[in-house]
Parts: structure tokens; C-alpha cells; sequence
């Protein structure tokens, strides 16, 4: 590999992907620090940069509770009290930044390393106020197994409804064998004939998480719960 085969800015780029039988589905792409480019003569903004011995970087914690924030804190100054490469801190302040998106309480410091003496600020509340968001995301082959959907089918008649339903078309609609009488799968008190590893036909797999998903989605309208996204794993 040669600097040819660099991005134009001259930063390495790579992608690695995961396409699994089982439903997984991970992608990522990485993009390296430095640039294969011969830098232009120093600059102010690298001159001011290289020259400070302390730069200061901001440092956000969050958890859901405030106790859970100060524990986060002890826990990276045990796991990195003793670092000072400026490079890493910068890293570790970006990457702090965008975990607490996804957490109700918040606090912020600032200072050149992650140490104990780092003071807190207040702890303060994201939205205490808000209707989370639900979002439904629907699996792909791998979570099926011989007991999936049986308690659901004999408490809520949404989802048994749903289920017989499903099962109909699949006989009335395309002409096909019974996939409940075939598989014995959601009935309570039915024996299942697939078997208990979950490793069944493409057939049976899609069918059965097709069917449990469906009656799922029946079952939240039934309760009166209303969802905001859909996504589609896989």
C-alpha cells in the first residue's frame, strides 16, 4: 500500500462490514488521524497548537441518574488518570460528547487531563419533560426459537388473532400447508416439530418471525400504545 491509494486529503479510509446468517448487520468505517500529505509550512494554528504544553478540553458526563455520573468519572480516571497525550485526550473528549446524547443527566468539566481533582459541574436534566420516543425495530433471522410467542398467544387475543390470521392467509391466500399444524410453534400445549436449536429452514424462520412480529404490532395498537419509528433490522 502506497499513498496512492490514500483519500484525497491523504487520510487513510477503511470499511469493514459483517453480514451474519443469524440477523447481525455491522458496519464501520474508520478514518486515520494523520494525512499521508506532506504538511505545508507551520502555520499559526499549528505553531499555537504544538506549543502549548497544557491545552484544556472539555469533558462531558452523563448517566440517567445523577450518582451514575460520578461513578462514570471515578471509573475513567482509574482507567485513564495517567494519560496526557494530547491526541488521546481530544479523542476521548469527542467521543464523551457524543455518549451523552443518548442519557437524561448531564455535567461538564474542564480541564487537561482526566484526573480526581476535575470538578463537576451542576448536574443538570435533558428534557425531564419529554414523551420518549418509541421506536419498533423489527429482527431478521436468528431470535427464533420453539417457545417464542406461546404466553403472549394464550393471554392477549390481539396477538393469538393475529397469529390465526396470518396463518389463514398463508393456507387461503397461497395455497399452502398450515404453518401452525406444521410447526406446532405458538399454540400453547402444541409440540413444536422444528428443532430446539433454533437452526430451521429459511421457510420456517421467516414464517415464524414474520407471524410473531405481525401479531406484535397488533398487539401495541390493541393496548393503545402508538410508536414513532420503524426500522427494519436485517
Amino acid at each position: 500500500m502506497t499513498a496512492d491509494f490514500a483519500a484525497p486529503d491523504g487520510k487513510w479510509v477503511a470499511s469493514v462490514s459483517c453480514h451474519g446468517i443469524g440477523g447481525s448487520n455491522a458496519h464501520v468505517v474508520v478514518e486515520s488521524f494523520e494525512s499521508t500529505l506532506v504538511p505545508a509550512p507551520t502555520t499559526q494554528i499549528v505553531t499555537t497548537r504544538t506549543s502549548s504544553p497544557n491545552p484544556m478540553y472539555l469533558f462531558i458526563f452523563a448517566g440517567n441518574t445523577e450518582p451514575a455520573i460520578s461513578r462514570w468519572k471515578d471509573s475513567l480516571v482509574a482507567a485513564y488518570g495517567d494519560m496526557t497525550d494530547n491526541r488521546f485526550m481530544r479523542s476521548l473528549s469527542h467521543d464523551l460528547a457524543r455518549l451523552s446524547r443518548t442519557s437524561s443527566v448531564r455535567a461538564f468539566a474542564i480541564g487537561s487531563t482526566i484526573s480526581t481533582g476535575l470538578e463537576l459541574s451542576k448536574p443538570v436534566m435533558m428534557n425531564p419533560k419529554a414523551s420518549p420516543k418509541l421506536c419498533l425495530v423489527f429482527a431478521g433471522q436468528g431470535p427464533q426459537h420453539i417457545y417464542m410467542g406461546k404466553t403472549l398467544f394464550s393471554t392477549f387475543p390481539a396477538f393469538s388473532d393475529s397469529i390465526i390470521r396470518s396463518d389463514n392467509i398463508l393456507v387461503e391466500k397461497y395455497g399452502k400447508e398450515s404453518f401452525l399444524k406444521q410447526s406446532g410453534l405458538f399454540v400453547p400445549g402444541e409440540e413444536a416439530s422444528l428443532p430446539k436449536d433454533g437452526v430451521w429452514a429459511v421457510r420456517d424462520t421467516v414464517y415464524s418471525i414474520v407471524f410473531v412480529q405481525l401479531a406484535f404490532v397488533d398487539l401495541l395498537q390493541n393496548l393503545g400504545i402508538k410508536y414513532d419509528y420503524v426500522v427494519g433490522h436485517r
